[in-house]
C-alpha cells in the first residue's frame, strides 16, 4: 500500500473517531439553552451590547482567573447569533473535537505511528468530557487545551525544522503566538511551559546539542511570563481560589465541601484517581473502585502496571526516545495533578485536562504492546491492562450516552425557555409577563433569566410569580388553575407549587391563591403564563373593577431594602454549582466560584 493510500486511511480514521465520538454525543445539546450563574454572567458582560464589554474582557477578574480570550469567544457568539444558544453550544463542540485532533497530531509527531487515533479515541471516550463541553461557562477548558496542543505541536516541529529556514521561523512564530493565548484561555496551559523543557531534551533528531534545543523554549518562556505579569496586574496575585473545595463522590452521589486546611496529597490522590477510575456525571461510583475485593485487585494491578510503564521504564530506558516519550506525557500529567494540589481544589471538571496526557500515555503504553515480538497470548496478555482501563474510563463514556440526570435538567429548562418565547410573539412590546413554571426555583430562575435576554429590543418585563417547591415528579403537569369570579381572574396553585419570593421581596399573601389584577404593573398589558401538561397557557390580566382593592401582592419593608443597597457587591457561594435564585433584580452580581 502506497505511503499517499495510508495517510489517506489515517485522516479517515481520524474523521470517523472525531464525528462519532466528539462531536456525536453533543449533537444533542446544540439548541440547549445555559444553566447556572456563571453562564448568565459570561454571556451577559461578554456581550457585544453591554457598552463595557471591552473593560470586562481585558480588565476584569473573570471568576477566580484572568481568561480575556475565553470572555472574548462570548462577545464574539454574541455578535454572530445574541442569546440563542445555538453559537454558543457549537462553538463549545468545536473546541472539544479541535482538542481531540491536536491530540492525534502531538502523538503521530511524537511517535510517528499510524496508529495515533488511538489516542483522541481515549480522550472523546473519557467521562469528563461531559462535565465541560454541555457547560457554556466552562469553554476555557477546551479552547486552552486546544490551543495548548497546538502549541505543543508546533513547537515540536519548530525543534524538527532545519535551523534557519522560513519554515522553521513559521513553526516558532507559531508556537510563540499559540501558548499565551492559551494561557488567556485557561490556566491549566502553564503546565506546557516547564513541559517544553523536557520536550526540547527528548527531541534528538534535529542534530543540535541539548543547549541549543533549550533557547526554542525562551520565547514562549516569554510571552509566558508578560501573560504572568498581566494576570497578577488584574487578579492582584497569580490566582488561586480564595475559598478551597473538594468534590467527592458517597452513595452514588456527587458532593463537594468546603475545606479551611486543604490537603495536598488528597488532591493529587483524587485527581489521578478520577482520570484513570472516574465517576459518573451524576456520581455513579466507578467500574472498579468500591466494587469488591477483585475489582480492587484489578485496579492495583492495573495501577502498578502504568506506574512501572510510564516512570520506572522511561527512567531505566532514558535514551530510548520511544520509552522517554511516554515519561514526558506522564510528566504533562503530573504536572497537572501537582498544580490543583498547589491551588487546594478539586472538581471533576478539572478532569478534562488530565484526559489529554492521560490519552497520550493509554494510547503510547496500548502500541509499545501491540508490537512486542513474541506469541499472540503473549501480547494479549501485555494489553490486559490497556483493554481494562479503557473499559474503566468508558463506563460512563458520553459515547454511550450522556447522563440522563443533567440531561434531563437541560432538556426540560429549554423547553420551558422555548414555549414561553414562542408566546411572546402574541404580545406587544412593553407588556408584562407574569410565570408560573413547572421548575424548582434555581431551574425558573435562570429560565427567566433568558427570556429577558432573548425580548430585550421588545422592552418586556418578566416575573416569576410561581415555582415548585421541590423538584416535580412530573415535569409536565399543570402548575396553575385560573378561576373568573366576579369579572376578576384568580389564580390558584397546584399542589408542591409556590409563590416566588426573593430576598426580602414577599409577598402580602395567605393561601394558595391571588387575585392576578393585583400583582398586574400598572400602564402595561400584564398577562399569566401557565403551563397545563406540556403545553403553555397565555392569559391577559385584566385591570380591577372599580371598587376592588388596589393594593399591591408585593411589598419591600424600608429595613431590607437598606440592606439590599449595602450588599450589591459580588458574593460567593458556599453551594458550589448553586443559581443565584435568591436575586432577580440582579442575578448577574452573584455567582458561585466553585461552579466555573
Amino acid at each position: 500500500m502506497t505511503e499517499r493510500r495510508l495517510v489517506q486511511l489515517e485522516l479517515a480514521a481520524l474523521t470517523v473517531v472525531v464525528l462519532t465520538m466528539g462531536l456525536w454525543p453533543f449533537l444533542g445539546v446544540l439548541d440547549q439553552w445555559p444553566w447556572g450563574a456563571d453562564a448568565t454572567k459570561w454571556l451577559s458582560y461578554g456581550n457585544v451590547e453591554n457598552p463595557t464589554w471591552t473593560d470586562w474582557v481585558f480588565f476584569h477578574k473573570h471568576f477566580i482567573g484572568y481568561r480575556p480570550l475565553t470572555a472574548l469567544t462570548y462577545v464574539l457568539n454574541s455578535t454572530l447569533g445574541g442569546y440563542r444558544p445555538f453559537g454558543y453550544r457549537l462553538f463549545d463542540v468545536v473546541c472539544h473535537c479541535a482538542a481531540g485532533v491536536g491530540l492525534w497530531g502531538v502523538f503521530r509527531l511524537w511517535t510517528g505511528s499510524r496508529w495515533a487515533v488511538l489516542a483522541p479515541i481515549a480522550f472523546f471516550h473519557h467521562p469528563a468530557a461531559e462535565t465541560v463541553v454541555p457547560y457554556v461557562s466552562r469553554r476555557s477548558y477546551s479552547l486552552g487545551l486546544a490551543l495548548g496542543l497546538a502549541a505543543l505541536a508546533s513547537f515540536t516541529l519548530w525543534l524538527r525544522a532545519p535551523a534557519g529556514t522560513g519554515r522553521g521561523w513559521a513553526y516558532g512564530l507559531l508556537s510563540t503566538v499559540l501558548f499565551p493565548l492559551g494561557l488567556f484561555a485557561n490556566e491549566t496551559v502553564y503546565v506546557l511551559l516547564p513541559l517544553m523543557l523536557f520536550v526540547a531534551l527528548h527531541e534528538t533528531g534535529s542534530g543540535q546539542a541539548w543547549y541549543q534545543r533549550i533557547l526554542y523554549c525562551l520565547p514562549a518562556w516569554a510571552t509566558g511570563l508578560v501573560a504572568g505579569y498581566a494576570r497578577y496586574q488584574v487578579l492582584g496575585k497569580l490566582g488561586g481560589y480564595e475559598r478551597y473545595y473538594f468534590a467527592y463522590t458517597e452513595g452514588g452521589k456527587n458532593k463537594l465541601r468546603s475545606v479551611v486546611d486543604p490537603d495536598a496529597l488528597d488532591i493529587f490522590s483524587a485527581a489521578w484517581s478520577y482520570a484513570l477510575f472516574p465517576t459518573g456525571a451524576s456520581g455513579q461510583p466507578s467500574l472498579l473502585a468500591g466494587r469488591g475485593g477483585l475489582a480492587l485487585l484489578g485496579l492495583q494491578v492495573i495501577l502498578a502496571y502504568y506506574v512501572w510503564q510510564v516512570v520506572v521504564e522511561p527512567a531505566r530506558h532514558w535514551r530510548d526516545p520511544e520509552r522517554r516519550g511516554v515519561g514526558v506525557a506522564g510528566l504533562w500529567f503530573g504536572g497537572l495533578a501537582l498544580l490543583y494540589a498547589i491551588t487546594g481544589t478539586w472538581f471533576w471538571r478539572q478532569g478534562y485536562a488530565l484526559a489529554a496526557p492521560f490519552a497520550l500515555v493509554w494510547a503510547w503504553v496500548m502500541v509499545r504492546t501491540v508490537a512486542v515480538p513474541g506469541p499472540l497470548r503473549r501480547r494479549l496478555l501485555h494489553a490486559a491492562p490497556q483493554l481494562g482501563l479503557l473499559l474503566s474510563i468508558g463506563w460512563y463514556s458520553p459515547s454511550l450516552g450522556l447522563d440522563p440526570k443533567p440531561l434531563e435538567t437541560r432538556t426540560h429548562g429549554s423547553h420551558i425557555v422555548n414555549s414561553v418565547l414562542g408566546q411572546t410573539e402574541l404580545v406587544r412590546d412593553g407588556s408584562v409577563l407574569w410565570l408560573a413554571l413547572p421548575a424548582r426555583q434555581p431551574l425558573a430562575h435562570i429560565a427567566r433569566i433568558w427570556i429577558t435576554r432573548s425580548m430585550e429590543e421588545r422592552d418586556l418585563m418578566v416575573k416569576l410569580l410561581a415555582v415548585f417547591d421541590e423538584k416535580p415528579r412530573d415535569p409536565a403537569m399543570v402548575t396553575a388553575d385560573v378561576f373568573l369570579q366576579d369579572d376578576r381572574l384568580r389564580v390558584e396553585l397546584h399542589p408542591g407549587m409556590r409563590w416566588y419570593t426573593v430576598n426580602e421581596t414577599a409577598l402580602r399573601l395567605t393561601g394558595d391563591q391571588v387575585w392576578l389584577d393585583r400583582i398586574r404593573v400598572r400602564g402595561r398589558d400584564n398577562y399569566l403564563v401557565t403551563f397545563e401538561g406540556p403545553d403553555v397557557v397565555l392569559r391577559p390580566i385584566p385591570e380591577p373593577p372599580e371598587g376592588a382593592s388596589e393594593a399591591p401582592a408585593f411589598y419591600r419593608p424600608a429595613r431590607l431594602r437598606r440592606r439590599r443597597a449595602q450588599t450589591r457587591q459580588p458574593s460567593e457561594s458556599t453551594e458550589p454549582g448553586s443559581s443565584p435564585a435568591d436575586v432577580e433584580s440582579e442575578p448577574l452580581d452573584t455567582g458561585t466560584e466553585a461552579a466555573r
